[in-house]
């Protein structure tokens, strides 16, 4: 993979899709850390043709770890650099243990950001992102209880995203998560 000077990795069919070097400067991204992560999107590629334009380490400001949105006709996702890898690493058993998450892992932490990715990567205009969002977001109500996050939120990209993280784990949802997942991101599996 080869970094421009805006520290972005690029997923086109003769570039490997990683995480920007300049990751290194976040608190708490140790080695360690770093391969779990690449280890993670190298598995979902795998799993899924994944398309993600852009990775950036940039100012997200507090609570957010990644932010993943359609930009320019791209999708692209954000590494906050405010945060804080040595605390979110403690966190991600209990937050999955009380609830809140349905992320028990770095690996999940990925899978929940490249769903995000995944819902939206066909969209060929602002104006179907911003259709199928609100069309995304109103199906919550038929997705309540899949996590302490997604109900805080009342979010169902958030409900859909933690609902795929489940599945994956081979943990129970709805079937009407189920079937939304496989609607939503059924048609990149590899």
């Amino acid at each position: 993979p080869v970094a421009g000077k805006d520290s972005r990795r690029y997923n086109d069919k003769k570039m490997k899709i990683s995480f920007p070097d300049d990751i290194s400067t976040i608190k708490g991204m140790t080695l360690q850390v770093m391969t779990e992560l690449n280890a993670a999107l190298d598995t979902l590629n795998k799993e899924y043709d994944i398309r993600l334009h852009s990775i950036t380490v940039e100012s997200a400001g507090k609570g957010d770890r990644f932010v993943v949105g359609w930009y320019d006709g791209k999708m692209g996702m954000i590494i906050n650099q405010d945060a804080d890898f040595d605390r979110i690493v403690r966190q991600i058993p209990k937050e999955y243990e009380s609830g809140y998450f349905a992320e028990k892992s770095l690996e999940d932490c990925i899978a929940h950001e490249m769903f995000h990715v995944m819902v939206y990567q066909d969209c060929e205009s602002e104006s179907a992102y911003r259709a199928r969002y609100e069309q995304v977001e109103a199906l919550y109500r038929h997705l309540k209880g899949i996590s302490g996050y997604a109900d805080k939120t009342e979010s169902g990209n958030e409900a859909l995203a933690e609902a795929f993280v489940r599945i994956r784990n081979d943990e129970n949802v709805p079937l009407i998560a189920k079937i939304l997942v496989e609607t939503y991101v059924g048609k990149w599996k590899k």
